[in-house]
């Protein structure tokens, strides 16, 4: 990824010395892309809560190829502009 691009993404201030490298699954956008293997790979995602006070439940579906969980179960939002992070984890079944 360039300088441009990571500015973009994240902040103007953002440098890539100091960023440094991270995986592509680890980018926090709304769809998840993870290397299909059979041992867990698990990545963050954050939320910004936009509106008032809410509580969102994970709601996952996915291939029947796939176990996928969502950690925690529930983020609870107070006020507008909080942050929250929650972990998604896939691991692919039945590759053998």
């Amino acid at each position: 990824m360039g300088e441009k691009a990571l500015k973009t993404i994240t902040s103007p201030s953002s440098t890539c010395s100091e960023v440094g490298s991270i995986p592509e699954s680890w980018l926090n956008y709304p769809t998840i892309t993870v290397p299909l293997k059979d041992t867990p790979v698990t990545v963050p995602r954050t939320l910004t809560n936009v509106g008032p006070a809410k509580t969102y439940g994970a709601n996952v579906q996915g291939p029947s190829s796939m176990d996928i969980w969502v950690s925690p179960d529930y983020l609870v939002f107070s006020e507008p502009g909080e942050k929250k992070t929650f972990n998604v984890t896939v691991t692919v079944v039945g590759t053998h």
